[in-house]
């Protein structure tokens, strides 16, 4: 598919600075080709398309510590607006959230915290509505971790 959205680029005259900018386009939408090509004919109204793009594509390092707030102090009312914000990344949101909880956690809280987050990455494939997926998740989390959190 890099290959291909190369060329489509080369024959509309968009000019590619850096292939690996195509290639984290490609990731991100594989192996949906038809919303990879809309994402480069998006980014490429000037053009070309630069690793600037990258900042835009790339799973955000910022700080999980609102979700866990939220998590820790049973505030539902935010879970809608979390899930909209991580839902359209949800493999860096879950390897973020499980780095982020563990060391918030103690022992059995540890344990309990993986096997909700393992069983809802095991189904997040068959998820109708993404959003909804990562809200049950923070749910199962809120009701899950009771007395488990470290002072």
């Amino acid at each position: 598919m890099c290959r291909q959205s190369i060329a489509i680029c080369e024959a509309e005259g968009i000019v590619v600075e850096d292939k690996k900018v195509i290639a984290a386009l490609v990731k991100k939408w594989f192996p949906d080709f038809r919303s990879t090509l809309s994402a480069i004919d998006s980014y490429s109204k000037m053009g070309k398309i630069d690793s600037g793009v990258l900042q835009l594509i790339l799973p955000s390092h910022e700080s999980i510590d609102d979700v866990v707030t939220a998590i820790r102090t049973k505030d539902f009312s935010k879970f809608p607006a979390i899930a909209a914000k991580h839902s359209s990344d949800y493999p860096a949101f879950i390897r973020q959230l499980f780095d982020g909880m563990l060391p918030k956690l103690s022992g059995m809280g540890k344990l309990s915290c993986t096997e909700i987050i393992g069983e809802n990455n095991a189904f997040h494939g068959l998820a109708g509505n993404p959003e909804l997926h990562v809200i049950r998740l923070l749910a199962k989390l809120m009701t899950g971790l009771v007395n488990d959190w470290v002072a």
